[in-house]
């Protein structure tokens, strides 16, 4: 029986198996992919094999940038990172801040990823930075209102 394209047994729906003779450029990835998936065994498989759709494209970027990215002459960016984000680790915002040449940081004090939409503070400096193109101080740090259970607190009727 014929498996079709997207039938691959990586998680994640790559377009082909890493068994698959025919993914031998992926073979790198495959290899990195199995630590990934030992440390995380429970996001690691997703995280590890989605990127396989890409690494299997079958058409080549000439004008694909290898270098550091500065993204030179842009206006000022705004870069989020969540502190105890398991998807994009703050370390990596932290690093694209650095990298950026003129990028600021907000960090996000808070666990998951995703930082626009739950947090107010988060919302208002990207709004500023989107509507209006005013910008956070560097390193302004979002604190989110503490965890609660009190049906009052969480439709804002107060008390």
């Amino acid at each position: 029986m014929r498996r079709s394209p997207r039938s691959g047994s990586a998680p994640g729906g790559s377009r082909r198996s890493p068994a698959d003779p025919a993914s031998d450029v992926a073979a790198p990835h495959t290899a990195a992919a199995g630590a990934v998936v030992g440390q995380a065994p429970r996001i690691g498989p997703r995280a590890a094999y989605a990127a396989l759709d890409c690494a299997l494209w079958p058409a080549r970027d000439s004008e694909r940038v290898t270098g550091p990215f500065t993204a030179a002459g842009a206006p000022p960016t705004l870069v989020v990172g969540g502190r105890l984000d398991p998807v994009t680790p703050h370390h990596w915002a932290e690093s694209m801040t650095r990298t950026l040449d003129s990028a600021v940081l907000l960090t996000r004090d808070g666990v998951g990823h995703g930082s626009y939409g739950p947090d107010p503070c988060v919302n208002a400096a990207v709004d500023a930075a989107l509507l209006d193109g005013v910008l956070p101080a560097d390193g302004t740090v979002c604190t989110p209102a503490p965890a609660t259970t009190d049906p009052a607190a969480l439709t804002g009727a107060g008390g």
